[in-house]
C-alpha cells in the first residue's frame, strides 16, 4: 500500500507477518546458539586431535600410542592425557634395605648349601676309603696344615 509523501497513516492492526518473522528468527538464533555450544562441549576424536600419529594408520594396523602416557589412542574417541605417567616405580631407601636383606638371605643359604656340599663329598671321600671320618677340629686341623704346604710352595700366596 502506497501512501502519499507526508501524510500520516495511523494503522491499528498489528503487522502479523513481522512479529511471526521476529519470533521465527529469535528461535533459530536460539537453536543456532545451542547447537554452537553443543558443539563446542562435544570433544574432538584422535584422529583429528593427533593427526600425526594417524597420518599412515590403516585400520587393522596397530593403534598409535600417547607420546606423554603410553595410553591407546582410538580414532572416534577423544583423549584426556593425564600427563606423563613413569613406567617403573622409584623406590625408597626403606624398598632398598629390604632388597638388600633378601639378597644376603640368598647368599647365606648358597652359601649353607655349598658348605653340605662339601662336607658331604668330604664324608663320601671317607666312606670310599674306609676310614673314620674326622671331627670337625681334626677337618680344620688338616686344612690349616694344607694351608701351610700351600704357603711353603708359594710364599708370595700368604
Amino acid at each position: 500500500m502506497a501512501r502519499a509523501k507526508g501524510v500520516w497513516v495511523e494503522d491499528s492492526g498489528l503487522n502479523l507477518k513481522g512479529v511471526e518473522a521476529k519470533k521465527d528468527w529469535k528461535q533459530e538464533k536460539l537453536r543456532l546458539r545451542t547447537e554452537r555450544a553443543e558443539r563446542r562441549e562435544r570433544p574432538v576424536p584422535n584422529r583429528i586431535c593427533y593427526v600425526e600419529e594417524f597420518a599412515n594408520w590403516r585400520p587393522g594396523l596397530p593403534l598409535p600410542r600417547c607420546n606423554r602416557c603410553d595410553s591407546t589412542l582410538f580414532p572416534e574417541a577423544n583423549h584426556k592425557c593425564e600427563g606423563f605417567v613413569k613406567k617403573y616405580v622409584d623406590h625408597d631407601d626403606e624398598w632398598r634395605e629390604r632388597a638388600e636383606a633378601r639378597r644376603a638371605e640368598k647368599r647365606e643359604a648358597i652359601h649353607e648349601h655349598y658348605a653340605e656340599m662339601r662336607e658331604e663329598r668330604i664324608r663320601d671321600r671317607w666312606e670310599e676309603e674306609q676310614e673314620e671320618m674326622p671331627s670337625s677340629e681334626e677337618l680344620e686341623a688338616m686344612e690349616e696344615e694344607r694351608l701351610n704346604e700351600i704357603q711353603g710352595e708359594y710364599p708370595d700366596a700368604g
